[in-house]
């Protein structure tokens, strides 16, 4: 059937379905209109950057790179009286071919315009043309070469000597449609059977460039029993193209639905084999289709044109999807951090980067923290110590990409504590220690940590700044999933612990780790940092060789991998913490994590222990114990400080008759220890062993006399806890006999204490005094018999150190302990 007959219906269809903006693109593509107000174009071609439109009368040039209507046009010969059927630029460039048909299709002719000169050239008549292309210099145009409409629509040979003997090469039947040739010389046509007089369903068709070939220099033609079956097509076909990079397009129309514009995707047979380009959910109806390039190329020029009766040419572009062009990082830090903002576009581009948009589409904690988008940042606020994981997904164009990234949250840690951060072991760049020397440990801060190595194998402890997180293997087992100590996070080091758990060979059972403390008494641990090997977060996210994948392979399996931590007091085992270092057992697997970032554990609940243990345990056991890998990271211990014991009730100065007997001294309170740990006394020195002997059994210190001597001895008792000691220092006077033994604790004030050697004494009596000051050897170093409350004394000269200052009123003494510093 006749084209025409299309025209007039699809033009009363127009007449009340006009719409500015009639396609919708496929995800993928982009369109937009080119020129909007001219919508009463015919048909056109685009060459380069120039569209070549036809309203009838007149050829009209636009420019497509600057949108603006050209001066040049090309008008039709005044005389001829014609519908514009279709237009096509020569291989050369320099000629373009135009199609008219007349009512009757008495008079249909064909022109080649010089483009130069504007010369229109009539090369041929052939009724009912419809659309032309060219194949190895030959011109091929579909029409029916006939005024009879009953006449099969047909791909003719042009025969341009001017005697229109046109060869018919490829019989299509059903309703003229366009045809399209490939640079292999392969010929494509969809068909429009509607009317035909034996309706079949329409399909997307090609005939090798062979068969062509044969036909054109043969003597019979080609049918569609000769083509192959590309695709089905929704409904009649109208035009085809194949563009620079031989993708094939084609548009389908529908009086009464949408019609769509696909790409054939390379599959064979009677199915719907394309890919939706664009639809008219108007019935707007599609004709001519034009191409520039390769349009899966646009950033190589590629395009792809089409236009609706009655309303404007539209430009299609295929996009590409979005692309993660820099990985987004993990994110760690403490909760009293400011919120942090990421600049989207600096992670993901794509080819029109103001058409992008970006959501959050999932954040399996948000009781860790919030990420919401705003424009093109995110914007992530701590809410509590943890980890979350977060995806973030960029679009344009209907397609999409998305990043994942994990969050890790640190509390703020105050307070006094000495910390292990494993900053004071040197270390290589990327390199670890695992007691390749055979010394079985190292100390960091007051933590000592054990581990034994045969040269062939290693269990224990070793620290490591290895960064490599991607290597999945045995081989990357002193490495973090972090990449990095908790420390970088405010680039203070580098170097973590790594614990290595080894099984027992019978059992096959894990064998716990020990941490002991460089001070042998029991102190407590705050807590400390942990997360997981990139070995064994490698293992567990993607299985390896001995191990599974968590989860399983629809996700569903609940596995998980614990590090459990508790405490030893004088062998007396403490509660034990655990803490999952990844868990599947959630009934939304979009919660199921993997420590990705060093998370804080606390430890404080387990009081005062002498040591750590440290174990695992996986969901994942097979018949020789554990697959997952037996590893786990650790950094920043942090330990209450080792506080010295005080001085609580010092011991009071001695004054006895000679010949006394011995005298007992309770030291129970005398020191104090805010860790309370056990103190021990020990006599420090004694000036005069020769006046007065000492020993302490428990808490009793015995003073014993030396008979028939008088004198004066200073002794010093220390209380140790630990590694730390505070020293008391008091006087023992032996005085010749008079009846009475006084020890008398007259109240007076030293200060300041400690000095640099000048210091004072109040005291609350206006009877003479007599100071002393006495090294800790037993000499006086400072004397003042006749001593005013508030003067000046003066030791600056002597050495630093601790002496004992004594007063003396009246038969009474008493001592302090000044510190020269």
């Amino acid at each position: 059937m006749k084209k025409t007959l299309l025209l007039l219906l699809a033009l009363c269809l127009v007449t009340f379905a006009f719409s500015q903006s009639y396609l919708d693109p496929a995800k993928g593509y982009k369109l937009h209109d080119l020129f909007p107000s001219y919508n009463q174009f015919s048909n056109f071609e685009v060459s380069d950057s120039i569209m070549y439109a036809n309203d009838g009368d007149t050829i009209r040039c636009f420019n497509l790179k600057t949108g603006k209507l050209l001066t040049k046009k090309y008008g039709k010969p005044g005389s001829y009286m014609a519908w514009p059927s279709f237009l096509t630029i020569s291989p050369d460039g320099k000629r373009l071919w135009a199609g008219y048909t007349n009512g009757g299709n008495t008079d249909d002719r064909i022109y080649a315009i010089d483009l130069k000169t504007g010369t229109w050239a009539l090369k041929a008549k052939l009724s009912g043309n419809f659309d032309l292309e060219f194949l190895n210099g030959k011109v091929l145009v579909s029409g029916l070469n006939s005024s009879d409409w009953s006449a099969a629509n047909s791909i003719f040979l042009l025969d341009t000597t001017g005697s229109d003997n046109h060869k018919k090469l490829i019989e299509i039947g059903g309703n003229s449609t366009g045809f399209a040739v490939d640079s292999k010389g392969n010929v494509y046509c969809g068909t429009s059977l509607m009317y035909a007089a034996t309706p079949k369903p329409d399909g997307l068709y090609s005939w090798n460039s062979d068969k062509v070939l044969t036909a054109i220099s043969g003597t019979t033609f080609l049918t569609l029993d000769d083509g192959t079956v590309l695709s089905n097509l929704p409904n009649g076909g109208y035009d085809c193209r194949v563009d620079a990079g031989d993708n094939l397009f084609f548009n389908s129309n529908n009086f009464s639905g949408p019609g769509v514009i696909g790409r054939w995707n390379g599959l064979y047979g009677p199915a719907l084999n394309y890919d939706t380009v664009a639809t008219a959910p108007k019935s707007d109806w599609m004709t001519s289709l034009k191409s520039t390039g390769n349009v899966l190329k646009p950033e190589k020029g590629g395009k792809l044109f089409t236009m609706g009766y009655a309303l404007p040419v539209v430009e299609i572009q295929h996009t590409q999807p979005p692309v993660n062009k820099k990985k987004m990082a993990n994110i760690e830090g403490l909760l009293s951090d400011a919120k942090i903002i990421i600049d989207l576009s600096s992670h993901f581009s794509t080819d029109d980067a103001n058409v992008l948009t970006y959501e959050v589409v999932s954040n399996s904690n948000s009781s860790v923290a919030l990420a919401f988008v705003d424009n093109k940042n995110l914007e992530i606020n701590f809410v509590a110590p943890g980890q979350t994981r977060i995806s973030v997904k960029a679009t344009s164009f209907g397609l999409s990409v998305a990043d994942t990234f994990y969050v890790g949250v640190h509390p703020d840690i105050n307070g006094d504590y000495v910390v292990s951060d494993f900053e004071n072991l040197s270390l290589d760049p990327n390199s670890y220690w695992n007691g390749s020397d055979g010394s079985g440990g190292f100390v960091s801060g007051a933590a000592k940590f054990h581990n034994s190595n045969s040269g062939f194998t290693w269990d224990g402890w070793a620290y490591s700044n290895m960064a490599d997180n991607t290597t999945a293997s045995w081989s990357n087992q002193y490495s973090a999933i972090t990449g990095a100590g908790v420390d970088t996070l405010q680039s203070k080091g580098k170097n973590y612990g790594v614990g290595y758990i080894s099984s027992d060979w019978n059992t096959y059972k894990p064998i716990p780790l020990v941490l002991n403390f460089q001070k042998k008494v029991a102190q407590e641990v705050k807590g400390l940092f942990v997360t997981n090997s990139t070995y064994a977060a490698l293992s567990m996210e993607k299985g390896d060789d001995f191990a599974k994948k968590f989860g399983g392979v629809d996700g569903n399996d609940p596995d998980w991998y614990k590090l459990s931590v508790w405490g030893l007091k004088n062998g007396n085992k403490t509660d034990t913490i655990n803490f999952y270092l990844a868990d599947y057992r959630f009934s939304d697997n979009s919660k199921d994590y993997v420590i990705n970032t060093w998370q804080w554990l606390e430890l404080s609940s387990l009081g005062s222990v002498d040591s750590l243990m440290f174990s695992v345990s996986s969901s994942d056991v097979g018949m020789f114990g554990i697959n997952t890998p037996l590893y786990f990271n650790v950094d920043n211990i942090y330990m209450s400080p080792d506080n010295a014991p005080v001085v609580n009730n010092p011991i009071a100065d001695v004054s006895v008759n000679v010949n006394a007997p011995d005298y007992t001294i309770d030291l129970t309170n005398v020191f104090a220890d805010a860790d309370k740990d056990e103190i021990v006394k020990t006599v420090e020195s004694n000036s005069n062993t020769a006046l007065v002997t000492t020993s302490i059994q428990g808490n009793i210190l015995t003073l014993a006399f030396t008979p028939n001597q008088t004198g004066t001895a200073a002794i010093v008792i220390k209380g140790q806890s630990g590694l730390l000691s505070v020293t008391d220092t008091f006087t023992v006077t032996l005085t010749p006999n008079t009846g009475v033994n006084k020890t008398v604790n007259t109240p007076f004030i030293l200060f300041p204490n400690p000095s640099d050697g000048r210091f004072r004494i109040t005291v609350a009596t206006n009877k003479s005094l007599k100071i002393s000051v006495i090294d800790l050897s037993g000499h006086v170093v400072y004397v003042n018999p006749n001593y005013k409350t508030g003067e000046l004394i003066d030791i600056s000269s002597m050495p630093s150190g601790n002496y004992v200052v004594r007063l003396q009123q009246d038969q009474e003494t008493n001592s302090r302990i000044i510190i020269k510093q």
